[in-house]
């Protein structure tokens, strides 16, 4: 974690004048931000997100819908999972696919994330496709596993 100390009040004469509120502009010198131009995160500043995969997963998705086969989100009980597990089922309830379930994992008994025994229930339930959401990527055994029992896995 880096340490940023913060302005000593006999420096504060030496502020750049940038037409910001002034304690925004302490904040951001204090931080190392050299213009208010650094500050802006328009689309054109961010990096592009990498979404290797992408089509290959859209393909999964399209196909088990088209299918009708047995989908189930895999989320998370922290607040961005649920979140995530919540938008995942309102989006196939809005588009009208009703063949998809959840299962967010217990923190006592399942630990965090896709794992083996979340597998071994989707294989229960006969589901085709798992699809996880704020987890996942680093669950190659449960992954190993579900592709072994033949379920799909698409990882966000």
């Amino acid at each position: 974690m880096k340490i940023v100390h913060r302005i000593p009040d006999s420096e504060l004469k030496n502020l750049p004048k940038w037409n910001l509120d002034p304690v925004l502009t302490r904040i951001l010198w204090s931080r190392g931000v050299n213009s208010p131009s650094e500050a802006v995160y328009d689309l054109n500043r961010i990096l592009s997100p990498s979404l290797h995969g992408l089509s290959g997963a859209v393909d999964i998705l399209a196909e088990a819908v088209i299918s009708n086969r047995k989908i189930m989100i895999v989320g998370d009980y922290d607040a961005d999972g649920a979140t995530s597990t919540a938008l995942a089922m309102r989006f196939f309830r809005d588009i009208g696919y009703a063949n998809v379930s959840f299962d967010i994992p217990n923190r006592q008994d399942d630990g965090y994330g896709l794992n083996e025994s979340i597998v071994l229930r989707a294989a229960e339930n006969s589901v085709d496709v798992i699809v996880t959401v704020d987890n996942g990527i680093s669950a190659n055994a449960a992954v190993a596993l579900a592709v072994s029992m033949g379920i799909k896995v698409v990882i966000t």
